[in-house]
């Protein structure tokens, strides 16, 4: 899908196209709602959001990505509600602890961030992207040992995160330090020798 292929602008065409064929299907709202926010449309997204909780209050993943555009809007109070009610409806999924550590750090909360992130180390197996986020929440608050410590599991699971860390602007606050540059070029040779 084009969606999958990040070609974002196309697969907003065909969401928008499938909301006018199937207006009472909220799938339809949420993955329209996920295209906006992946374009940074986040007030588009977040009335996507609101009609797929409408016409699915019961399905975690329509408050998890509202809970991400108000995080992204800074509105940390809404989006926490919003992870509360995630973690309500689905009690076992690491991005749920992720993102809600993440509103815990931006809130200057972090004794709960540090409980949803041991959550998040309970749920890991194999997947490293709960791990990236958790990094790049500890990189916003220049917490770098932290941040570093989760983008090691994160790359130990997902070598691909290792080019996506590399511009990704969560960790600018901790780009230059020392922590962060030296495990870029581990992982960095790693990535070069696997080629």
């Amino acid at each position: 899908t084009y969606y999958k292929l990040k070609d974002y602008p196309a697969a907003l065409a065909d969401f928008k196209k499938a909301v006018e064929l199937q207006p009472e299907y909220s799938a339809n709202y949420l993955w329209r709602g996920s295209t906006y926010y992946q374009l940074k449309d986040y007030p588009a997204a977040l009335t996507d959001f609101n009609k797929a909780i409408e016409l699915q209050p019961e399905d975690g993943n329509n408050y998890y990505w509202r809970g991400r555009a108000y995080y992204e809007l800074k509105d940390y109070p809404t989006a926490l509600d919003d992870f509360n009610k995630c973690i309500e409806l689905e009690s076992e999924n690491a991005y749920n602890f992720t993102w809600r550590g993440r509103v815990y750090l931006a809130l200057k909360n972090p004794v709960n961030a540090q409980a949803d992130f041991a959550q998040v180390a309970n749920f890991l197996g194999e997947e490293g992207r709960p791990a990236y986020y958790v990094a790049g929440g500890y990189a916003l608050p220049f917490q770098a040992t932290e941040a570093c410590s989760w983008l090691r599991q994160a790359f130990e699971r997902d070598k691909d995160l290792v080019s996506e860390a590399r511009t990704d602007s969560d960790f600018d606050p901790i780009r230059e330090t020392e922590e962060f540059r030296k495990l870029m070029e581990e992982f960095g040779s790693n990535e070069k020798s696997a080629d």
